[in-house]
């Protein structure tokens, strides 16, 4: 995509700007540490640790919105951790993985009772589903690793509720790169009552996604746009 905008008329060639959501904000930066003819990142909720850290950090506050007790989270916790485990050993190919999962978790899990640690059918089904290249390349790479390697300026935006992609987790290890000083033009911004699609909501619960009527928040889009004008500015400047 950066190769044909660069064969655009229309286009400046030295301000292509990547702006990705979620797992586009993961990728942004991976395409970004590159190709050094990307000027910028914005990532929209993007991760900064590893895909295990992420699916087991939003497992858990989903839940928690939804009403799960202690009990069952910490059954959802060994359960991930067992899932991770037998992805990494290739066991996830066999015919009774889930079924090998489950009994496993069990007798790691003695003290719950048959109702705390029955799983929805729909869940069930999910993880058969989790043995694909894609997911065991997210559950390993660490994103930290494209964010130090590259040297453009990146927008980073959250929202305070944003149960899937939450800044507690994410924004600490920003900070920890940009110190280095390799990146004085970032911004890292922490949006109030936004959820994962930067909509205002209450709860940042996925279940109210389409209920909704907010498609993005105007303060985030205002952010976004006006800083996104500043780097194509300054680019513009420091190039005459």
């Amino acid at each position: 995509m950066a190769d044909w905008l660069k064969q655009q008329k229309v286009i400046d060639p030295g301000n292509i700007i990547l702006v990705g959501h979620s797992e586009g904000g993961y990728i942004a930066p991976m395409i970004a540490a590159r190709r050094p003819d990307i000027a910028a990142v914005v990532m929209l909720a993007g991760t900064t640790v590893p895909g295990t850290e992420i699916v087991l950090d939003q497992s858990r506050r989903i839940a928690a919105a939804a009403g799960a007790d202690e009990a069952s989270l910490k059954g959802q916790d060994v359960l991930l951790k067992n899932l991770f485990v037998m992805l990494e050993n290739g066991e996830a190919d066999s015919p009774d993985f889930v079924d090998t999962l489950m009994a496993k978790t069990r007798s790691d899990l003695p003290e719950l009772s048959d109702e705390e640690f029955e799983l929805p059918d729909a869940a069930t089904a999910q993880l058969g589903r989790m043995n694909i290249p894609w997911f065991h390349f997210f559950l390993n790479y660490d994103p930290a690793l494209a964010l130090k390697k590259m040297d453009r300026p990146v927008l980073a935006l959250f929202g305070e509720n944003d149960l899937q992609v939450h800044p507690d987790l994410n924004v600490p290890v920003l900070e920890a790169i940009w110190e280095s000083g390799k990146h004085p033009a970032s911004e890292m911004v922490r949006f109030p009552k936004l959820n994962h699609l930067f909509q205002t909501s209450e709860t940042g619960s996925p279940a109210d996604y389409v209920k909704i009527e907010e498609t993005f928040n105007m303060d985030a889009l205002n952010k976004m746009t006006a800083w996104i004008q500043k780097v194509v500015a300054e680019n513009k400047g420091n190039a005459e």
